[in-house]
């Protein structure tokens, strides 16, 4: 009977583990009696009934390794899409100065104008002085290094690295363009009542603002201004500003030009202006412009 009913039971068991479990359960009093080799064949209807399992588990097993699989490609691919997106890269301006060239910043996300060498004309007192030379200059063969100074910027992109000789910026200083303090706003009659160095704060606001208007004039958007044009407004600028004292070189080459401001604004001297627009990882986006010099009879 035991075997009979082990027959039973694989019967039953090829239907599921629930009718085995059930069957093993009634004959719990004939499994005592029962022959080794009868316990060995529910072993093994029992291994044949989890073999059953174990298949419907592997291909659990390999939907969730399938799943897996798919998010981890999902995820790579998001993080490839995430790695496409540059971040704005940062951007360091260093340079030095020996004479009184001058290095502005121009941003253009702010519509701003900013005068790096704000204090590169610190002790000369007098316009034809820049301030030191290269080369040999004084009593010992030695340069003029009395200006000498290293300068830092963080700059974003977009922005626009403006270098000015004299020629240029000297055209931006309210003093040479005949306008008096009061002009500007300050309560006193001429520049020479004022410290150097407050005299220098005002006219470093005003050649700021005054280069802005220059390079941006009103109906202008500053974010669309290219180097080529800065350069040619601020030369032309330039130009125009010392007509009237060309004008009385030429026809008076045995007298020296006057010194009234007011009627002969501007300084004439050799004019050089250099744009370098930070513009990123592109190199072929990159912008440099040298504006052709002028040089100027005086």
């Amino acid at each position: 009977d035991g075997d009979g009913e082990s027959e039973s039971a694989k019967e039953d068991g090829r239907s599921g583990g629930a009718a085995l479990l059930e069957t093993s359960e009634d004959m719990s009093a004939e499994k005592e009696q029962a022959p080794r080799s009868a316990r060995k064949s529910k072993s093994m209807v029992v291994l044949s009934e989890d073999s059953d399992s174990e298949r419907e588990g592997a291909r659990i097993d390999r939907s969730a390794s399938d799943f897996d699989k798919r998010l981890g490609k999902h995820k790579r691919s998001r993080r490839k899409k995430k790695s496409k997106r540059r971040k704005p890269r940062r951007w360091g301006f260093v340079f030095g100065s020996v004479g009184d060239c001058k290095a502005f910043l121009f941003r253009r996300s702010k519509a701003l104008c900013i005068d790096l060498t704000e204090t590169n004309r610190a002790g000369v007192a007098n316009a034809k002085d820049c301030g030191g030379r290269l080369g040999p200059f004084t009593e010992e063969g030695y340069a003029d290094l009395r200006n000498l100074a290293l300068y830092y910027r963080r700059c974003n992109e977009g922005d626009v690295i403006i270098l000015l000789s004299d020629g240029v910026h000297d055209n931006l200083d309210p003093e040479l363009l005949g306008k008096v303090p009061r002009d500007l706003g300050i309560d006193v009659d001429s520049w020479s009542e004022l410290a150097y160095d407050v005299a220098e704060k005002h006219k470093c606001e005003f050649r700021e603002q005054f280069l802005m208007r220059l390079i941006a004039p009103d109906g202008v958007d500053p974010g669309t201004v290219t180097v080529s044009e800065i350069n040619h407004r601020l030369i032309e600028h330039s130009k125009t500003l010392t007509q009237s004292s060309r004008d009385f070189m030429e026809a008076h080459p045995e007298l020296e030009l006057p010194a009234d401001y007011a009627a002969y604004p501007g300084k004439m001297d050799h004019t050089t202006c250099v744009c370098i627009a930070i513009e990123g990882q592109d190199a072929s986006r990159s912008q440099c412009f040298v504006a052709p010099g002028v040089q100027s009879r005086g």
